[in-house]
């Protein structure tokens, strides 16, 4: 089969994961997570998009027409996926600028380790210029920046999508 039948083939079995994955968000039974499904989709779409470069300008109308649904696709999946971890990424802002809002007045007199060593000379931690970061504060921020990165990207496709719908009129 060519490159794009497998592409339609792809879409169309991306959009019955779509509805696998609206299904999954209105049963509250259902053990496994929307999010995985709707995550695992977008890699299809993805998937199907590098099968060929549906956006040239060597492209056809049909192509074209794929690639604006598959971008029109990633763009809601996106938001979606956004949408069903907001909470957390609100919580996860909450708590970040908790963590490195200003400093206390206690926090501002010296302590002994910020104090020269007497036998290197050199100054606490500041000498290597890393500064340590509590793990739960680094997954608490990598896991926000992974959250609204998806608004980011859905964005991004939406924007695609407009841009080659203009071009193929």
């Amino acid at each position: 089969m060519e490159k794009f039948g497998k592409a339609v083939n792809y879409a169309d079995g991306a959009l019955s994961f779509i509805e696998c994955g609206n299904a999954m968000e209105r049963d509250p039974l259902e053990a496994k997570s929307p999010y995985t499904m709707y995550s695992e989709t977008v890699e299809l779409i993805r998937y199907a998009m590098r099968l060929k470069n549906f956006t040239s300008h060597s492209a056809t109308v049909a192509e074209k027409k794929l690639a604006v649904l598959c971008n029109r696709c990633l763009s809601l999946l996106y938001l979606r996926m956004f949408k069903l971890k907001k909470d957390h990424a609100v919580k996860y802002s909450r708590s970040l600028m908790e963590s490195t809002g200003t400093p206390s007045p206690l926090s501002l007199s010296p302590s002994p380790v910020s104090s020269v060593s007497s036998s290197t000379g050199l100054a606490g931690s500041g000498a290597s210029g890393n500064v340590a970061i509590p793990q739960r504060i680094h997954h608490m921020a990598a896991s926000h920046v992974n959250i609204t990165n998806n608004i980011l990207r859905s964005y991004e496709h939406w924007d695609t999508a407009e841009k080659l719908a203009t071009e193929s009129q």
